[in-house]
């Protein structure tokens, strides 16, 4: 059963960086671009990370997704200002490919361990 339902968190984190960078690069004058933006930026760095932690709580998974979120977006943000590059378009495409890369890794490790 776990095995499942295990495709619909790379699938939901691929589908809400498609939809940030949509409404962030291509249509940027769209009414609900804050709720997409603030979705990915919130739940979406963080559930990518901790979704490898495989924890058995929907609450304790969310808590700490939504911490690790933003400090993994403080990170990065931290990261571009020390480096004297301070461009929120370059910080957002990093979090979209770190979201990318977590999403592809959970799908290939959840193939390895079911065969």
């Amino acid at each position: 059963m776990q095995n499942r339902y295990s495709v619909w968190w790379p699938l939901t984190l691929i589908l809400s960086t498609i939809a940030v960078g949509l409404v962030t690069f291509v249509i940027t004058d769209v009414v609900v671009r804050p709720v997409i933006v603030m979705w990915f930026l919130f739940v979406c760095p963080g559930m990518a990370v901790i979704r490898f932690v495989h924890l058995h709580e929907i609450v304790t998974e969310w808590a700490l997704a939504l911490a690790l979120s933003l400090a993994i977006d403080a990170i990065v943000a931290s990261i571009f200002l020390y480096a004297s590059m301070w461009s929120p378009n370059a910080i957002l495409g990093v979090l979209m490919v770190f979201c990318c890369c977590c999403a592809i890794r959970q799908v290939i490790t959840d193939q390895i361990v079911v065969v």
